[in-house]
């Protein structure tokens, strides 16, 4: 007679690193935020770190974050997040972008955030 014990839930965080997005700029850009589309149940929470370089080899990124998510007024599964304008200069003229998000469930472990789209917004 065994007996198997396994805990029930989700797993008290998860991350994803993006790829490495080229912007096709010589020069660079300048990033002006992130929106995201998913959902985020009540005590669950979804956070962003930025990174960028002038180049594609991973050692030379520069990394800020995490920043957390607010609601979006377009829509309530739109979320925006929030990247101190200090953080968002130190990624400017940057051609290679990345970003790894941290999901995070509820206290309970019953409930996660969901992320189905992300969008990284940039300027010439």
């Amino acid at each position: 007679n065994y007996k198997v014990s396994v805990p029930l839930g989700y797993a008290s965080s998860g991350i994803l690193i993006s790829v490495i997005y080229d912007t096709q700029e010589g020069e660079g850009v300048t990033l002006t935020g992130i929106v995201w589309h998913g959902t985020m149940p009540s005590g669950t929470s979804v956070a962003f770190e930025l990174c960028s370089s002038d180049s594609a080899v991973p050692t030379s990124f520069t990394c800020t974050g995490p920043y957390t998510s607010r609601t979006w007024k377009l829509d309530e599964n739109w979320w925006q997040v929030t990247i101190p304008l200090s953080d968002l200069t130190r990624h400017n003229n940057q051609r290679y972008i990345r970003y790894k998000v941290y999901l995070y469930p509820d206290a309970s472990r019953s409930k996660t955030p969901v992320v189905d789209d992300i969008i990284m917004k940039w300027a010439k």
